[in-house]
């Protein structure tokens, strides 16, 4: 199941990847310069290849861990009930909430996410700026 969904995965992200980074691109162009104004150029241009890579790969990520989730759920539960029902909603309850806990620390995350991206956008600046006396 779990190669088949990864093959799913790869085969989705090479067939839709060419033609949404050229969109995601394009959108990045048509924006107002007041709106640009506010990265730095080397932060823009990391933005203008990474956010979509990153947007594309969460995506598909959560679309085929959402179907690997509900088959392996589901039979799981049955196998689980059908042996104790006792046992099967035990695991079930410690189960949902290995799931539940870092739903709960999605704030941070995409917190710590934004902090790596500005820090990464700053080190592209750098190595793209004409001052850089260890690109040379």
């Amino acid at each position: 199941m779990v190669p088949l969904a990864n093959w799913l995965y790869n085969k989705a992200l090479l067939q839709i990847g060419e033609t949404f980074d050229l969109d995601t691109a394009s959108l990045y162009m048509k924006q107002k310069d007041s709106s640009i104004a506010r990265f730095n150029k080397g932060e823009l241009l990391y933005r203008i290849n990474w956010d979509a890579i990153d947007f594309r790969c969460d995506l598909l990520s959560i679309s085929t861990t959402l179907v690997i989730f509900t088959v392996t759920i589901s039979y799981t539960l049955y196998k689980m009930v059908s042996l104790h029902f006792q046992y099967g909603t035990i695991c079930f309850l410690l189960s949902a909430l290995s799931i539940g806990i870092p739903f709960c620390f999605k704030k941070l995350q995409t917190k710590l996410k934004d902090q790596l991206k500005e820090a990464e956008g700053q080190v592209f600046a750098l190595e793209n700026s004409e001052n850089c006396q260890a690109c040379i």
